[in-house]
């Protein structure tokens, strides 16, 4: 029995970059409707702050944050 292993298409591939943009964009247009928001604060691995986004018509969804978007989500 052989077993051939190609690992070739692996090696260019990159690991998809979080869209921080749309999960931004979504958390304005649940404000925007009134959506009563569920947030729970917590950090990444590499300790960067983020915010868990989630409403009764909404599933629950990472939210990266900086300063300007916590002020903006608090406010």
């Amino acid at each position: 029995m052989n077993l051939n292993l190609n690992f070739a298409a692996l090696q260019g591939s990159k690991q998809q970059e979080y869209d921080n943009n749309g999960a931004h964009a979504e958390v304005i247009k649940m404000m925007k409707r009134g959506d009563k928001l569920s947030v729970k604060f917590g950090t990444t691995k590499t300790h960067h702050p983020y915010a868990w986004v989630e409403s009764k018509t909404v599933a629950g969804f990472k939210y990266e944050l900086d300063a300007e978007r916590t002020n903006h989500l608090i406010n």
